[in-house]
């Protein structure tokens, strides 16, 4: 009879345990993802090369100014990643069209792939994320076509985007 009470006692303990760590380890992996919560652009690179020449340098950014060709232009991009993989992207820019995107993303082997509603995923390597910082690099290699739909020079550019984000949020 102290045996069976005993298994029981032990049985008993056990089942509670179970639950106990179960509840823990699904509240640490959603605290995993330092990518979730907003994020501001606070510099910027890009450049554009044809031939081993940089033919276009016009966004360099640092903090709300954007150098755009000489010019000081006032830019702000804010990015919110939620926890159900999907993502909101705001731009307001004196120097581009005013944009809001949305659409999903997927981290995964320190790349951030986009893909926006209605339009071609995107990829960007990750070469930082912290819990309060965000750097991205991305590069292509493009051949430009006119708006007629003709190749205008028959040249392929090399473009170079390297972007860096702060948590705000």
């Amino acid at each position: 009879m102290n045996t069976m009470k005993f298994l029981t006692t032990l049985l008993l303990i056990t089942v509670c345990f179970g639950f106990v760590s179960c509840k823990d380890e699904d509240k640490d992996e959603v605290a995993l993802n330092p990518l979730v919560g907003s994020w501001r652009l606070v510099d910027e690179t890009y450049h554009k090369i044809k031939d081993d020449t940089i033919v276009v340098a016009h966004a360099e950014l640092k903090g709300d100014s954007l150098n755009y060709n000489g010019e000081m232009k006032f830019h702000q991009e804010i990015i919110t990643f939620n926890e159900d993989g999907t993502y909101q992207d705001v731009l307001v820019s004196e120097a581009f069209r005013d944009t809001t995107m949305y659409g999903m993303y997927i981290l995964k082997d320190n790349q951030l792939y986009f893909k926006p509603e209605n339009e071609e995923p995107s990829g960007h390597m990750v070469s930082e994320l912290t819990d309060n910082s965000l750097a991205l690099y991305i590069y292509g290699k493009y051949k430009y076509v006119c708006e007629s739909g003709i190749d205008c020079d028959q040249s392929v550019y090399e473009e170079y985007d390297q972007t860096r984000y702060e948590k705000i949020r």
